[in-house]
């Protein structure tokens, strides 16, 4: 829920994304990767990409690139969850896969670090010959 709150919002402070903008052509990839920390699954990556293939062919000079990179390191999963609130699965009976979810106030728990956002736009543009 953490990742899809992130990528919620990359899209909302974006204008691109506004419900009164409207492209003739677009493609867009959208590239998860994650770094698990954990020595069986150390990485996972993903990509969707959905319109054409990006950098589209045949556009000018004047058309408009995107491309947004945000970091998040989390150190305490719960933590990030309270301070997003999002609720805690806690196992009610071990080994049965009964649950509950716990909420908690943000208040009184330490702040996870924010996330990180870098624009690359402006080199991507360029280095698709877009500028």
């Amino acid at each position: 829920m953490v990742i899809q709150n992130d990528l919620r919002e990359m899209l909302e402070k974006d204008g691109m994304f506004s419900p009164y903008i409207a492209f003739g052509r677009v493609g867009v990839e959208i590239h998860i990767l994650l770094h698990t920390g954990n020595p069986s699954y150390p990485k996972h990556e993903t990509v969707s990409k959905t319109g054409e293939p990006v950098p589209l062919k045949g556009v000018g000079k004047e058309s408009g690139v995107v491309d947004k990179t945000r970091r998040r390191e989390i150190d305490s999963p719960n933590l990030t969850r309270i301070a997003n609130s999002l609720p805690i699965p806690v196992s009610t009976v071990p080994g049965k896969g009964e649950q509950k979810e716990l909420r908690y106030e943000k208040g009184g728990f330490p702040e996870p670090p924010p996330p990180q956002d870098v624009d690359k736009s402006a080199e991507t543009a360029k280095e698709w010959g877009q500028l």
